[in-house]
């Protein structure tokens, strides 16, 4: 095949300006739309970033209005260790009286309880129905494990029934 140029010079060199002009203007727009996709990408950087700054600041300002004086902590902090301890040196009396209120029966009846924590004391007032319920109940505190030493006068033991007793016993508690 045999290939012709007829155009003259003139044409021809603004056909080549023309063709130089259009690869020109894309390579242009291809910079432009990648300068406006990472333009975006910085833009939008800058606000996921602006937005975390905002919330570390803002999570450092309520973290140093807590702790501005560090000596009001201490002062907290010691006070809660002195609790604890309080707690630690404290008497677990639900079970004391959980176990102690199976050995009263219905038999006999306490009219006053009182409990010396200091001295690991208790006395109780109360009344028993008969002699052998007095009796039985001097038993069960000697064979339960918060009670010893169990002081129980005999005052009215010459009584059958409906009998006072003034009872006294050492707690054995920690």
């Amino acid at each position: 095949m045999i290939y012709l140029n007829l155009l003259p010079y003139k044409f021809k060199k603004e056909l080549k300006l023309r063709y130089t002009y259009n690869i020109l203007g894309r390579i242009c727009a291809s910079l432009i739309l990648t300068l406006v996709f990472i333009s975006g990408l910085f833009f939008s950087s800058s606000k996921v970033l602006s937005n975390f700054y905002n919330v570390i600041d803002s999570t450092n300002f309520l973290m140093g209005a807590d702790v501005e004086e560090p000596i009001k902590v201490s002062n907290i902090n010691t006070k809660i260790n002195e609790i604890s301890k309080i707690n630690k040196k404290r008497t677990d009396w639900v079970n004391v009286m959980a176990s102690s209120s199976l050995i009263f029966k219905d038999f006999s009846c306490i009219n006053n309880l009182e409990i010396d924590n200091n001295l690991k004391k208790i006395k109780l007032k109360g009344v028993a129905h008969s002699r052998d319920s007095l009796i039985e109940l001097k038993e069960d505190l000697d064979k339960s494990k918060y009670f010893f030493d169990i002081n129980l006068p005999i005052t009215n033991i010459f009584q059958k029934e409906y009998i006072s007793f003034d009872l006294e016993a050492n707690l054995n508690i920690k």
